[in-house]
């Protein structure tokens, strides 16, 4: 589906806990854009995962629903608006 509202998309970053990257990691591993995994199961792990997401220049991002992404939707939403972030 996201290839269908963004077609120039080549890779997708993932913030999402292990646990939730295991599920996607099964269901993404035929699929034509490559997720970028950002892990994050605290709260200090956001730098990290934003670092990730800016080396591997991931085009979009997509989050997991989970009480940690709810706390940090500002910090995330932020970071996508900044402008050399995706």
């Amino acid at each position: 589906m996201l290839k269908e509202l963004a077609p120039a998309v080549a890779r997708v970053a993932c913030i999402a806990s292990s646990e939730v990257w295991e599920l996607y990691r099964h269901i993404t591993a035929d699929a034509d854009i490559p997720p970028v995994f950002a892990p994050v199961n605290r709260s200090e792990q956001f730098n990290e995962a934003f670092a990730t997401i800016l080396r591997e220049r991931a085009d979009a991002l997509v989050t997991e629903r989970s009480p940690i992404i709810y706390v940090e939707r500002g910090r995330i939403v932020a970071f996508a608006a900044e402008p050399d972030c995706l």
